[in-house]
């Protein structure tokens, strides 16, 4: 009995927690799915993403470009999923889990990469504005 309680009070508690990806676990699917994918390392220090292009460092972790299928995406670590879902409706961009994926809306091979691979969704439907600005 005490180890059924267990089990359940452990699925609870991991039910109720928010599911993230690791930079790791983000790559490992991503090369499971495209073999040739890299990251694009900046040519200086000043290139490459900056959070503070994507929400600052109060939401933002880390900011990656991505080759994949061809193409560049921009990757974007948040702290939360609510923060991802906030800067995908900003930038049109699309969302899974704690990660926003930016320059990927209008290319459709990139699009469904990141809806079959990772779960993304849209941050809003098409043709519906922003009623933020990026600096907010």
């Amino acid at each position: 009995m005490y180890k059924v309680l267990l089990l359940i009070f452990s699925i609870m508690i991991l039910s109720c927690s928010e599911e993230v990806f690791t930079k790791k676990q983000l790559m490992q699917l991503t090369l499971e799915n495209d073999p040739q994918a890299t990251y694009v390392i900046p040519k200086t220090m000043e290139d490459g993403i900056k959070c503070e292009d994507y929400g600052g460092k109060d939401a933002c972790v880390s900011g990656h470009t991505i080759r994949l299928l061809g193409l560049e995406a921009v990757y974007v670590e948040y702290k939360s999923e609510k923060l991802a879902k906030k800067y995908a409706k900003i930038y049109n961009g699309y969302y899974a889990r704690n990660w926003m994926f930016d320059e990927v809306q209008g290319e459709p091979i990139l699009e469904n990469f990141v809806v079959k691979v990772y779960g993304a969704k849209k941050g809003r439907e098409a043709g519906v504005g922003s009623v933020e600005t990026k600096n907010d």
